[in-house]
């Protein structure tokens, strides 16, 4: 519905703020910038998604999302932000509109399925809807843990954890798990090629 909105550019003040008139069918979205990372708003369709939830790709539009439920999907999106610094998008959708990070670090919903997880430790979908899990193998990721997560007893458990956006592929190994070793080798034109095992 159309109607007033009054802005007030400060809180817990007096401070008289600024009315503006919106039209019948239009949407006011106002953000605090004070928070660590980059966000773009997609929507969902799903009324109870909120930040923190681990999102996937809703095949019934770009710019639709679901909670993400299946461990190592393609699909992956993001993480739903939960007070983003800065906001990009457009109204090109339906349902209620999510923060989806892009970059930076966010606090997003974790199990211990795959163990307890790791400042450092890769973090992927899990099967359970909206959260996220420590990566154990190759596959599609979301973030990085900045925080632990450990559970207090052997069964699963959910907890939170800051997580820093790296939506990549991980190919299951540690860096420094990993050993590389270069070759040369002259070609018949007198040029080198490495090569890397």
């Amino acid at each position: 519905t159309g109607g007033t909105v009054n802005l007030q550019f400060a809180e817990n003040t007096s401070a008289v703020g600024t009315s503006i008139s919106i039209l019948k069918g239009s949407y006011l979205q106002a953000y605090h910038t004070t928070g660590a990372d980059l966000a773009e708003i997609y929507y969902s369709k799903d009324m109870t998604a909120d930040s923190g939830d681990v999102v996937t790709v809703d095949q019934s539009g770009v710019s639709q999302v679901v909670k993400a439920n299946s461990s190592y999907s393609n699909s992956s999106l993001g993480i739903i932000s939960t007070k983003p610094g800065i906001v990009l998008g457009e109204m090109d959708a339906k349902g209620k509109p999510v923060a989806v990070a892009l970059s930076g670090r966010v606090p997003v919903k974790v199990t211990n399925a795959n163990g307890n997880i790791n400042v450092g430790d890769y973090l992927t979908i899990s099967n359970t809807a909206g959260y996220a899990q420590k990566a154990t193998g190759p596959g599609t990721v979301i973030g990085q843990a900045m925080t632990a997560f450990v559970a207090t007893s052997t069964d699963i458990a959910t907890g939170t954890v800051v997580a820093f956006i790296k939506n990549t592929y991980y190919d299951g190994v540690d860096i420094v798990q990993s050993t590389t070793t270069a070759t040369s080798t002259v070609l018949s034109d007198g040029s080198l090629a490495d090569r890397f095992t």
